[in-house]
C-alpha cells in the first residue's frame, strides 16, 4: 500500500518480516485497528494521536483513491475487450481449440482482477470511514472539514497522476496491438431544440436513452402474489419450501446495487419542468428535447385538419362513448355477439385515449409523426379481437407479392437472374393509414372475407364491428377532444391488417395490368421493391396514383446498380443481385443500454437478433466482416462488453432447447425477484420479469398523461372476495 508503518506495528525482525509479507496484510491490518482502538482508550497524548490517525487516513484514503482508478481502468479493458499484456499467455500447442480456451482464459484473468479490485475497495472504504468516525471525536467540525478538503485536493492530484499514466498507456497499446477505442457519443445521442441548457447531470441521465431502465424498488406484495398464483400445481413441501425462501429473501434489506444509480433529485428536476417536453425521435431514438409552447403549436397544426380530425366538447366525449356502449349492448340483442364478447367489449368503456408526436428530425422543418395511444381507448379491446381474427387468415392465405419475413424475400431475389432493359424501383404510400377511406375499408375487407370462404353470418358481424371500431376513435390532447374521421389510428392493432387487406388488392390489380412487364412486385406493409422494365416506369407509377384519390405513391429507381430498401442494400452485378445490411441516414446505435435495470436475456437477444442478420442479410464474406464490426461498435457504443457481444453472437448451427415447466410465474423485475427465479426452475416454474418504468415514461410531458381514475376493478384500497371452486370457503 505504501508509506512507513508505525513502530509498534513494524516486525522485530526484518527477514522474517520480507518472507511473510504477502500473506500475514490481512492479520497486520486488523491488528493494526486493534492497536488504534486500544489508543483510544490508553493515556496516549491527544495531539500524537490525531498525527498519527491523520498519517492512517491520508494513506489509506489515496490507496482506496488508487484501487478505484485501478477499477476503471480493468473496466475500460474489459468493455474494449482488451486483454493487458501482462495477463496475456503463451498458447504452447498452437491449434484453434487452444487459442479459443487461451481467450476464455485471458478473460477470466481480467475479470478475477477486476473483482480483487473490489475487494480492495470494500476492505479499504470500511478502514477509512472508522477511521474517520475516530479522528471526528478528537476534532471540531471545522478542523475536520479543512481536513477533508485537503485530502480530496490530494486525491484529486493523484487521480490526475493516474489517469495520465492509464491513457498513456492506453494509447501505446492501441498503436501496438492494433485495436481501437470505442468512440464517445454522449453528446451525439441528445438534440436539444429549446432554450433550455442542459446541465452535466442531465446529459448523463438523458444520453442513455429514454428504453433506459432505472433501478426501482422491488414491490412485495406484487412479488408474493406472483409466486401464490403459479405454486398451486406443487405439493405441500415444495410450496412451504418456495414461500420460506421468498420471504427470507424479501425480509433481506442487504441488497448489493449492481446497476447504474440515477440521481432522483436530477431526474424530478426534468419532470416538473413544464416549459420543455422530452421525447424520442421518429427514427434513430435520440432524445430530442423541445419547448412545449413549439410541441404544442406543431400539434395543434396536425389536429385542424379537417378531413382527418374533428375536435369535439366534452359532452359530445361522453356522447360517443354512450353511443359505442349502446351499438355494443345491441348487437348483443341481435345475438349478432355473445354475452362474454360484450363483456370484454366494454371492460375499457371508462378510459381514454390520447395523442402524441414524435419529431421527424430528417425533414424541414421538423414536423411531428401522430401517435394515438390506442390501448387506453374504449375501443382497444374491440380493435385487438378483431386484429386476432384478421392476421392469421392474412398469415394463411397465400399472397405471392407479399414479404412474409426478409429471408425469404433475400432468397426469392437472389435466384432471380438479372435481366437486361429492367430496373430496380421502390415505390412507398404517403401517410398509408390516416389515408385509407373507411369505405374503401369496409369494401375491400368483405371482398377478402368473401375470398376466403367465410360464412355470410360471420363476415355481417365482423364488418359491424369494424364499423364501430373505425368511427369510435376518439382521443385526447391538451384538454381538448379529437375524432379521427378518416383513416385507421396509428398504434391500433386493428389497422396493420385493415391495411394490408387494402394493399393487397392494388397488388393484384397493378400485377394484372403489367404482367409483361413486372418481374419482381414485393411489399412490405406500403413499402414496395419492384423490377420493372425501363419503359414501362412512368406508366406503372401514374396507374397507382390513379386507382384511388386519396392515396398516393412515390418512386425510388436504384443508382450505380445499388437500391436501399427496408435495411437492406441490394446490388445488381453482372448475373445476380447481392444483399447486404442497409443503415438509413437517421440511423443512431441506440439500443438498450447495457447498464439498464432489466433481464440479462434482453441484452443477450439484442446481440443476437442484430448478428442474426449477417447470415440472413448479407451475401459477400465482405459484407460479412462490415456487418461484424459495425454490430460491435454499435453495441459497444451503448456500453456493451465486446466479450460479451462475441460470447453471445448468433450460431446458426445451434438449436434451441424449449424445456416443459409446470407452470408460468410473473413478477416484477428486482434484485429479490432474481433470487426468487432462480429457486422457482428448481421446482419447475419458468418466470417472466415486468420491467421498471423506463425514462421515456417517467418525463412523459403532462399533455399526453393520462389522468382518468382508474376504474373500480384495477382500484388501489379495495377488498375483494373470491369463492372457491371446490368448497364453501371465502377468501378476501
Amino acid at each position: 500500500m505504501g508509506g512507513t508503518w508505525p513502530p509498534e506495528l513494524s516486525s522485530s525482525n526484518g527477514k522474517q518480516h520480507g518472507n511473510h509479507r504477502k500473506t500475514e496484510h490481512v492479520p497486520r491490518r486488523q491488528m493494526m485497528n486493534t492497536m488504534l482502538t486500544e489508543r483510544l482508550s490508553s493515556s496516549f497524548s491527544l495531539s500524537l494521536l490525531t498525527v498519527e490517525l491523520i498519517k492512517f487516513i491520508k494513506l489509506k484514503s489515496l490507496a482506496l483513491a488508487k484501487w478505484k482508478k485501478h477499477l476503471a481502468f480493468n473496466k475500460i479493458c474489459e468493455n474494449q475487450g482488451f486483454i493487458p499484456p501482462s495477463l496475456r499467455m503463451k498458447d504452447p500447442i498452437g491449434n484453434h481449440y487452444s487459442a479459443k480456451i487461451i481467450t476464455e482464459t485471458h478473460f477470466k484473468l481480467l475479470r478475477a482482477r477486476t473483482k480483487g479490485c473490489f475487494s480492495h475497495i470494500r476492505i479499504l472504504t470500511k478502514s477509512v470511514k472508522g477511521l474517520l468516525f475516530h479522528l471526528s471525536m478528537h476534532l471540531t467540525v471545522q478542523d475536520m472539514a479543512d481536513f477533508l478538503r485537503r485530502i480530496t485536493e490530494n486525491i484529486k492530484k493523484q487521480d490526475i497522476t493516474i489517469t495520465a499514466r492509464h491513457n498513456k498507456k492506453l494509447t501505446h497499446w492501441s498503436k501496438k496491438y492494433n485495436f481501437k477505442l470505442a468512440p464517445n457519443n454522449t453528446l451525439q445521442t441528445i438534440v436539444n431544440l429549446s432554450s433550455f441548457q442542459p446541465t452535466t447531470e442531465h446529459i448523463n441521465i438523458l444520453s442513455k436513452g429514454l428504453k433506459y431502465r432505472p433501478q426501482a424498488k422491488a414491490d412485495a406484495i406484487t412479488i408474493i402474489a406472483g409466486v401464490e398464483s403459479s405454486i398451486f400445481r406443487l405439493n405441500h413441501q415444495e410450496k412451504f419450501r418456495i414461500r420460506q425462501h421468498t420471504a427470507a429473501v424479501l425480509s433481506d434489506h442487504n441488497q448489493t446495487q449492481h446497476t447504474y444509480q440515477i440521481n432522483k433529485n436530477v431526474l424530478r428536476s426534468l419532470t416538473t419542468n413544464t416549459d420543455i417536453t422530452i421525447t424520442k425521435s421518429d427514427k434513430g431514438s435520440l432524445t430530442v428535447i423541445m419547448n412545449t409552447a413549439e410541441y404544442i403549436s406543431k400539434m395543434d397544426t396536425i389536429l385542424v385538419d379537417p378531413l382527418t380530425f374533428t375536435p369535439i366538447s366534452i359532452d359530445d366525449q361522453n356522447t360517443a362513448t354512450s353511443s359505442f356502449k349502446k351499438e355494443i349492448n345491441n348487437l348483443l340483442r341481435k345475438k349478432i355477439i355473445s354475452s362474454e364478447e360484450c363483456k370484454h367489449f366494454l371492460s375499457n368503456i371508462m378510459s381514454k385515449a390520447y395523442i402524441y408526436g414524435l419529431p421527424k428530425l430528417h425533414k424541414e422543418g421538423i414536423p411531428l409523426r401522430p401517435i394515438i395511444a390506442y390501448h387506453l381507448s374504449p375501443a382497444a379491446p374491440l380493435a385487438t379481437y378483431l386484429a386476432k381474427i384478421l392476421a392469421p387468415m392474412l398469415r394463411d392465405s397465400d399472397s405471392p407479392t407479399t414479404i412474409s419475413s426478409i429471408p425469404v424475400f433475400i432468397g426469392k431475389l437472389q435466384q432471380t437472374a438479372v435481366t437486361p432493359g429492367t430496373i430496380m424501383v421502390s415505390f412507398d404510400v404517403v401517410n398509408l393509414y390516416p389515408s385509407l377511406p373507411h369505405q374503401l375499408i369496409l369494401d375491400c375487407t368483405t371482398e377478402f372475407l368473401i375470398e376466403q370462404g367465410c360464412p355470410t353470418d360471420i363476415i355481417s358481424k365482423l364488418i359491424a364491428l369494424i364499423k364501430i371500431s373505425l368511427c369510435h376513435s376518439i382521443f385526447k390532447f391538451n384538454q381538448s377532444y379529437f375524432k379521427q374521421t378518416k383513416g385507421t389510428p396509428m398504434g391500433s392493432p386493428l389497422s396493420s391488417p385493415l391495411s394490408e387487406i387494402v394493399m393487397r388488392k392494388i397488388d393484384k390489380r397493378i400485377v394484372n395490368i403489367f404482367p409483361n412487364d413486372i418481374l419482381i412486385w414485393s411489399r412490405y406493409i406500403d413499402d414496395v421493391f419492384a423490377i420493372i422494365k425501363i419503359n414501362a416506369f412512368n406508366d406503372i407509377l401514374n396507374t397507382l396514383n390513379n386507382f384511388y384519390q386519396d392515396i398516393n405513391f412515390t418512386s425510388e429507381t436504384e443508382t450505380c446498380d445499388s437500391l436501399a430498401f427496408l435495411d437492406i442494400r441490394i446490388t445488381k452485378t453482372r448475373n445476380r443481385y447481392n444483399t447486404e445490411v442497409y443503415y438509413k441516414p437517421t440511423f443512431h446505435p441506440m439500443y438498450i443500454n447495457f447498464s439498464s435495470f432489466c433481464p440479462l436475456s434482453h441484452k443477450i437477444n439484442t446481440v443476437r437478433t442484430l448478428s442474426k442478420r449477417i447470415y440472413t442479410h448479407c451475401y459477400t464474406e465482405e459484407s460479412k466482416q462490415k456487418e461484424t464490426n459495425n454490430i460491435i461498435s454499435n453495441l459497444m457504443s451503448s456500453g456493451y462488453p465486446k466479450n460479451f457481444i462475441l460470447r453471445h453472437f448468433h450460431n446458426p448451427s445451434r438449436t434451441k432447447i424449449y424445456d416443459n415447466y409446470k407452470s408460468i410465474c410473473t413478477i416484477p423485475y428486482s434484485l429479490q425477484g432474481i433470487k426468487i427465479a432462480r429457486e422457482l426452475k428448481n421446482f419447475g416454474i419458468r418466470t417472466y420479469f415486468s420491467n421498471t418504468p423506463s425514462i421515456g415514461t417517467i418525463l412523459r410531458n403532462p399533455i399526453t398523461k393520462n389522468n382518468t381514475p382508474r376504474n373500480t376493478v384495477q382500484r388501489n384500497n379495495a377488498v375483494y372476495s373470491i369463492k372457491c371452486n371446490d368448497c364453501d370457503s371465502v377468501y378476501m
